[in-house]
C-alpha cells in the first residue's frame, strides 16, 4: 500500500491533474473579483477578462490532456514515459503558465484595451512602457513553457526509440 502510494505521488499524470484543479481554482478565486459591478465596468473589454478566461478553461484542459499522454502510455501502451522527465514537464509547464497568465491580469487591471495595434496614444497608461515590461516578462515565461513541451516530446521519442520491457 505505501509503495502504490509512493508511485502514485511521483506520477506526472498525478501532479497534472493536481494542476489543472489548482488553475480552476486559481481562475475561480479571480472570477470573485468580477462580480463587483463597477470593476466590471472598468474591466469591460479588456485582457484581464482574456487572461481569466484562457486561465481557467485553457490551461485546465491542457493539464487534463498531458496527465493523459501520460496515463495512456503507461496503461494503454505499457510504455511508460521517464518519471523524472514528465517531473521536469511538469514543472516547466506549470511554472510557465502561472507567469505567463497572471502578469497579463495587471494587464488588464490597469485598463491596457485588447484591440489597440499601439499604446502610445493611450494616455490612462502613460504610454506603453509598463506593459513592454510585462510583456517582456510573459515572453520569458513562455519560453520557460516551451522548454517544457520539448521536454515531453524528448520523454515520447526517447520511450517508443528504447527497446519495451517483456
Amino acid at each position: 500500500m505505501v509503495m502504490a502510494m509512493h508511485r502514485i505521488w511521483r506520477s506526472p499524470s498525478t501532479w497534472f491533474v493536481i494542476a489543472a484543479v489548482l488553475m480552476i481554482a486559481l481562475g475561480l478565486f479571480t472570477a470573485a473579483s468580477r462580480g463587483d459591478s463597477a470593476l466590471d465596468i472598468q474591466i469591460h473589454d479588456t485582457y484581464f477578462v482574456i487572461v481569466h478566461t484562457h486561465l481557467v478553461a485553457a490551461t485546465a484542459f491542457f493539464c487534463l490532456g498531458c496527465g493523459v499522454v501520460y496515463w495512456t502510455f503507461s496503461r494503454v501502451l505499457h510504455r511508460p514515459l521517464n518519471n523524472g522527465l514528465g517531473l521536469l514537464h511538469t514543472i516547466c509547464t506549470f511554472i510557465g503558465l502561472l507567469g505567463v497568465y497572471f502578469p497579463l491580469h495587471a494587464v488588464g487591471l490597469i485598463r491596457a484595451p485588447r484591440r489597440y495595434y499601439e499604446y502610445t496614444e493611450f494616455t490612462p497608461m502613460g504610454g506603453a512602457g509598463g506593459i513592454v515590461n510585462l510583456n517582456l516578462t510573459v515572453t520569458g515565461f513562455a519560453v520557460v513553457f516551451l522548454i517544457g513541451q520539448a521536454v515531453l516530446i524528448l520523454n515520447i521519442g526517447r520511450t517508443l526509440v528504447k527497446r519495451p520491457n517483456t
